[in-house]
């Protein structure tokens, strides 16, 4: 399964729309839990403190969104799918869906990607290590000026 911050936004017409009927929420949430099991995806429950409090992963928010929701899908198909079809809605001013990683994924990532510039010695411009600068007069294979290449 793959995470999905989705960072979203409604026109002035959509809040009037949701401020005429507020209590038209729960309507909202069954509508909206139907697409995403259509797609294999649905809200993440977000657990804090031991699971004391568990929120529902769909936040309002104040600034540039006006709605912050984490999802949870099968791959990047169904949640491109799932953007397309909110965003084709009039009253959704801009979207965007970003891709994130749980920490505990994150934390064996980042040792994936210790042990492979460990193992190979890798280093760009800037870094510790010179292993990106060439030595005098080599180049590599394919490159404009390469020997042999």
């Amino acid at each position: 399964m793959k995470y999905y911050l989705v960072q979203l936004s409604y026109t002035a017409e959509a809040w009037k729309q949701q401020l005429a009927r507020p209590l038209d929420m729960e309507r909202r949430w069954q509508v909206l839990d139907k697409m995403l099991a259509n797609l294999g995806g649905q809200m993440a429950d977000i657990s804090y403190g031991g699971g004391d409090v568990t929120v529902r992963g769909k936040f309002a928010s104040e600034g540039k969104d006006d709605l912050v929701a984490i999802l949870v899908f099968r791959g990047d198909k169904e949640a491109l799918a799932f953007s397309m079809a909110v965003s084709a809605e009039p009253g959704v001013r801009d979207m965007r869906m970003t891709p994130i990683t749980p920490m505990a994924d994150a934390l064996k990532i980042m040792q994936l990607a210790a042990d492979a510039r460990r193992r190979s010695d890798y280093s760009a411009p800037g870094g510790d290590n010179a292993s990106w600068a060439a030595s005098k007069g080599a180049t590599r294979p394919g490159r404009p000026g390469a020997k042999g290449g």
